[in-house]
């Protein structure tokens, strides 16, 4: 295993350990990456053990069906989600892996952890809300069934088998699943066999007490659940009486409130659909505090490959405008000499005709990837080069204006700023980006990448570069000078032909091609698995 493949691993095992607690809905379980230590919930009576995992392993090992894989699906708390996604930020400064955080609903966020070198990457799926039982009537979420797992330690568990079974039914159903799919079938056998097996141990029925509702019982009725489970299987549909018996058996067991579809969360759907980025973007912002080196990363990619990226600078935005021009004339001799005050001043305005300028070039597209040496967000942050940064009163214009591009955020060491710029201190460079990274995750929606740029040019372009691919769903062609290994440079995987949708039906094992271009296989190996080709 190369030294960037480890270090991804190395990020997956304190993924096992954090102060978080997340439900695996299904797939092989992720504590069969590793032994079991005190720090890994070992499964209870009544669920899956991991001797007998929901899916077996094609490749024999766990750490690649999961790197380079099928996304991890996790139910947790907004809490947790925030506690996983500050402890992705730390993997990135400390150099183990890049991260990317998408957001297309409040109730989900993807993210995924690449390697240094961008090659391999692990995809999971962070559910706050699940709406998919009882076709989208319901939701289920951790805190409603949370007294499930009083008996239980560790970050990530698993559902007792019963709801385990249930839940994927439902989940079958909600999607739209096609049931004589190779993996589906392997899945409900696997689930069928864990439920005869728990039948034989289960004698008396486990009565749960759960906070604020009555205490309730998980029947000893696997044998049912299995036979259910085989004739799905058999039959290749899902009847209605099976479908009506797996939502009985979930109500018993948690609490599932109503998916409140209101006319509110229409309109908010609409202004989140109003900022969302396109669904093959042809802009990207590449931003970071000064001298975190996004310039130079931007103009190195532009000029090696000419046909698939262009540069532009930010400022440019507003400062080739007409009334901007005739203000630095006219109004900043009156009230300062500086133009990095003067446009701190004018931050407000500045900004909105910066989103203005930007939504025109988003319509117009391009084969090309514009990569932007800045992000909208950096017009609303003042005080910079100070010990104290902050983004300005007017941030709440963020919220009804300026289209959310996908932002690549360059978190670099302050030791290699310094070198750079002198002018910029220690506190303020952690409060930029530590102020960045907290703004763009917790925003929907978002499509956010924190890249470590602590390394030489020559190791940050073809990591950068298979990123960008990744996030702008095209097919990027590697130059001759960036060589990739042999092994890696043919590895195809499922590809996803767009954005995840809001709720998760992105559609997987397709190929498709956009504006007469292949789009990128997000499943791939080393730079989207294309041969070393001239740009």
């Amino acid at each position: 295993m190369d030294g960037s493949k480890s270090d991804l691993v190395e990020c997956l095992t304190e993924l096992l350990s954090g102060p978080w607690r997340f439900v695996q809905l299904r797939g092989e379980p992720l504590s069969a990456l590793f032994t079991k230590s005190e720090n890994i919930d070992t499964p209870n009576s009544h669920s899956i053990d991991s001797n007998d995992s929901i899916e077996e392993s094609e490749n024999g090992s766990v750490a690649d069906t999961i790197i380079n894989g099928d996304d991890i699906d996790l139910l947790g708390t907004r809490e947790s989600v925030d506690q996983l996604l500050e402890a992705s930020q730390r993997w990135v400064k400390e150099g183990l892996c890049h991260v990317r955080v998408f957001a297309a609903r409040p109730g989900k966020v993807e993210l995924t952890l690449f390697s240094r070198d961008g090659r391999n990457r692990a995809v999971f799926d962070l559910w706050i809300e699940l709406p998919q039982i009882d076709r989208g009537r319901r939701v289920l979420r951790f805190d409603d069934c949370e007294s499930l797992f009083e008996n239980s330690s560790g970050s990530i568990l698993r559902f007792p088998i019963e709801v385990e079974a249930c839940v994927y039914l439902h989940h079958l159903i909600c999607k739209r699943k096609k049931l004589e799919d190779d993996r589906v079938q392997r899945r409900l056998a696997s689930l069928s066999r864990a439920c005869q097996s728990l039948s034989e141990k289960v004698a008396e029925p486990l009565e749960v007490t759960g906070e604020g509702h009555a205490p309730f019982r998980i029947r000893n009725g696997y044998d049912d659940l299995a036979t259910m489970l085989d004739q799905v299987r058999t039959d290749k549909r899902i009847a209605a009486k099976v479908e009506s018996e797996s939502l009985r058996r979930l109500q018993e067991t948690i609490r599932l409130p109503v998916n409140k579809n209101t006319v509110g969360s229409v309109f908010k759907r609409l202004a989140e659909a109003w900022l969302a980025a396109p669904r093959k973007p042809s802009l990207i912002s590449v931003m970071g505090c000064d001298g975190a080196g996004k310039t130079t990363l931007i103009e190195s990619l532009s000029e090696e490959s000419p046909k698939q990226f262009r540069s532009l600078t930010g400022k440019h935005l507003y400062r080739k405008s007409i009334v901007y021009k005739l203000a630095v004339v006219f109004v900043r001799p009156l009230v300062t000499r500086c133009r990095e005050r003067f446009d701190e001043i004018l931050a407000p305005v500045l900004y909105v005709r910066a989103a203005a300028s930007l939504r025109w070039k988003t319509l117009l597209g391009t084969r090309r990837v514009t990569l932007m040496d800045r992000s909208l967000m950096d017009f609303l942050y003042v005080n910079r080069k100070t010990d104290s940064p902050s983004f300005c009163r007017s941030v709440w214009l963020s919220s009804l204006f300026g289209r959310r591009i996908p932002v690549i955020h360059c978190h670099v060491a302050f030791e290699n700023v310094a070198r750079r710029k002198q002018e910029i201190t220690r506190r303020g460079h952690a409060a930029y980006d530590r102020d960045m990274f907290s703004y763009f995750v917790r925003q929907v929606p978002v499509d956010y990448v924190a890249f470590n740029n602590d390394g030489s040019l020559e190791e940050a372009k073809p990591a950068l570069r298979s990123i960008i691919g990744h996030v702008s769903n095209r097919l990027m062609t590697v130059p001759l000078s960036e060589s990739v290994p042999e092994e890696s440079s043919l590895t195809q995987l499922p590809f996803r032909t767009d954005s995840p949708s809001d709720n998760g039906t992105a559609k997987r094992g397709d190929s498709s091609t956009i504006d007469g271009e292949s789009s990128l296989d997000s499943r791939r190996g080393p730079e989207g698995g294309v041969p070393n080709a001239a740009a």
